[in-house]
């Protein structure tokens, strides 16, 4: 303390001669504030000097200067907390204030108001706002494959058909279109009641059981009808022979005064049955001539009596009634005739070998397509929606009518002319051309249906994968008929269940030995296309077509954010290596999903390079990829 005290003695010195210094003139100005700094921060030391001796705790100490340019120093090393902030009392005080309750309230109102509000915005932006429209769910008969069978052929009867309902599912198909059950004649198979179960294949009880499990696995059943035309052999007939009403005017009557050279009656005009005669035939007892376009046992209903319409409705209803999910219509191309009935014209763009007798000589534009067809089936689709809530209205109809039914009028067009022109070895040209020529009929206004026909079995062994893998792939609905699956020749002869009924050579066409097979089978790839078709791509993709070196035909299927797929098909005799990656979208690398038996020998890699593929001849494959971005 006493070193303390003699420094500060020093110090205070100093102060004294500087202080004198000044008084009489001898520092400067600078020096003059200078001092007065010093002086002051040396009163200030002074001051906590006595406040620490006093037992101040701020901890600030003053530390002299102990060298001769008198510098000094404030040692902060033990600087205590001096602000201890407000105690209890006083903050319950602030706390229990009414304005800063009202403060507090009004923040917290405010905060729950807004976050609510954010959470009203954000989901009214979920609800309102435009987003992408899900692809709206196929229909069963969009869908596909249907798969079409003569039941006496296919299974026998109606209780054999019941038993291969495990097989329809294993098919994959969506839908069985079942013929020939409707009571009919033997000799032409026309309708005799069109409402009852021929009676050589069961009964209606074990149809309705049918339907019933059919629904049960999934799948639904059509029902293959030919309204044109009736047996003569049917009641109705029989009625309008003897003018019975109202049944006077159900078929399609006519008299005739013309005459030949010798006086000999004359049919009312020179309209020809498809058989290539006169299409009309005398009755004696009605003292008429009754239209036939089919055979002369086949006496054409007169669909322009709205009776028959009527009529017609009433059998449709029953069917539904039964469980039937819809009907294939066939041959009503030919429904309505000219009601002048007036003579054909000669069709100039006939074959020319075709004489004035035969069928193909005149252009039927006076007893095909008529004016009202399309409202006609209109009526007959309305009974189905409201009978079922939805749509199963299909026709069966020439590729060479004039227009194209209306979706109003039809949900599928079916041709079995469509590919019948194909010959052996035809090009991949003349295959898209083919498709081409269907597509642009149905427009856009009908979905199209692709029946090969048995053109496969026509042609042999080696085109059946690739026509039925170009029938799945293509933009519309498949349908196949019994057999076409095996590679066996459909409605020729019963379906080869086994080897039971086999010849030399047919052993792996039976159904038995291609499910059992260890590789690859017709039936294999039959079912693995049916699978194929469920995909995204396939089902609510975007499709393009093309050639390839004009020796492949390709069909490419895309949709966003799903797997790319990829048909090509060589149909010619030659093995050819092509370039894919000329097709918009696709990759490098390509995997095979399915192939044609004759496509690959004993298995192979199932990766390939795009740029160079080589394909047997009649070789097809289907590849999957990721898309290119382009």
């Amino acid at each position: 303390m006493e070193h303390d005290n003699s420094k500060e003695s020093s110090v205070e010195t100093n102060l004294l001669e500087k202080e004198k210094d000044i008084q009489e003139g001898k520092m400067s100005a600078r020096s003059s504030k200078h001092f007065d700094k010093e002086n002051e921060v040396k009163q200030n030391l002074m001051s906590n000097n006595d406040e620490e001796e006093e037992g101040d705790v701020s901890g600030v100490k003053y530390v002299p200067a102990n060298s001769i340019n008198g510098d000094a120093k404030i040692n902060l090393e033990n600087v205590k907390a001096a602000f201890a902030g407000m105690g209890k009392e006083e903050l319950m005080k602030f706390a229990n204030d009414p304005f800063w309750v009202r403060i507090r309230w009004t923040f917290f109102i405010l905060f729950w108001l807004l976050w609510v509000g954010m959470l009203a915005g954000a989901i009214a932006i979920v609800v309102v706002a435009p987003k992408c429209a899900a692809p709206a769910p196929l229909k069963w008969w969009e869908q596909g494959p249907l798969y079409k069978v003569d039941v006496a052929s296919f299974s026998g009867n109606l209780k054999g058909l019941q038993a291969k309902i495990d097989y329809f599912k294993d098919l994959g198909v969506k839908g069985i279109i079942v013929e020939s059950i409707i009571k009919s004649d033997s000799l032409t198979k026309s309708a005799v009641d069109f409402k009852e179960v021929d009676p050589l294949l069961g009964t209606l009880d074990t149809f309705k059981n049918i339907t019933s499990k059919i629904k049960d696995a999934g799948m639904h059943l059509v029902m293959s009808l030919v309204p044109n035309f009736s047996s003569d052999q049917h009641s109705w007939f029989n009625k309008s022979v003897h003018s019975e009403q109202p049944y006077t005017d159900y078929y399609v009557w006519a008299s005739s005064s013309r005459v030949d050279a010798e006086g000999n009656k004359l049919p009312p005009n020179k309209w020809l049955s498809l058989n290539g005669n006169s299409a009309w035939k005398w009755n004696d007892v009605r003292k008429q001539y009754y239209l036939h376009q089919f055979d002369t046992s086949q006496p054409d209903l007169n669909f322009a009596n709205q009776d028959v319409v009527l009529e017609f409705k009433d059998i449709l209803k029953f069917w539904l009634e039964q469980g039937a999910s819809g009907f294939l219509l066939e041959k009503v191309d030919y429904l309505l005739e000219d009601p002048d009935k007036r003579d054909e014209s000669t069709d100039t763009v006939g074959p020319n070998s075709a004489t004035h007798d035969s069928y193909n000589f005149y252009t039927h534009y006076r007893t095909t397509n008529q004016d009202g067809l399309e409202g006609l089936l209109s009526e007959w689709k309305e009974v189905v929606v409201n009978k079922t809530g939805e749509t199963g209205l299909f026709v069966a109809e020439r590729i060479t009518s004039l227009e194209p039914f209306g979706k109003n009028a039809s949900d599928l067009l079916l041709n079995s002319q469509l590919f019948s022109e194909l010959k052996e070895d035809f090009s991949a040209q003349a295959l898209l051309d083919r498709v081409l020529l269907q597509l642009n009929h149905a427009g856009n206004e009908s979905r199209p249906a692709w029946q090969l026909g048995g053109l496969a079995a026509r042609l042999g062994p080696d085109y059946v994968d690739p026509l039925n893998m170009v029938a799945a792939m293509l933009p519309g609905t498949p349908v196949y008929l019994a057999g076409e699956e095996l590679g066996q020749e459909p409605r020729s002869r019963p379906l080869l269940w086994d080897r039971t009924n086999t010849t030399a050579g047919e052993e792996d066409l039976s159904v038995e030995a291609q499910r059992a097979a260890e590789g690859e089978t017709h039936w294999k790839v039959f079912t693995e296309m049916a699978k194929l078709r469920e995909e995204q791509s396939i089902m609510h993709g975007d499709y393009n077509m093309s050639l390839v070196n004009n020796t492949l035909f390709t069909i490419t299927w895309l949709k966003s954010s799903n797997p790319g797929y990829l048909l090509a098909f060589n149909p010619s005799n030659n093995n050819v290596t092509v370039d894919l990656t000329t097709i918009n979208g696709l990759p490098d690398e390509l995997t095979v999903q399915i192939h044609s038996v004759n496509f690959y020998n004993n298995g192979a890699d199932r990766t390939s390079q795009s740029h160079a593929i080589s394909f047997p001849p009649r070789g097809a494959v289907v590849f999957t990829f990721v898309p290119k971005k382009t």
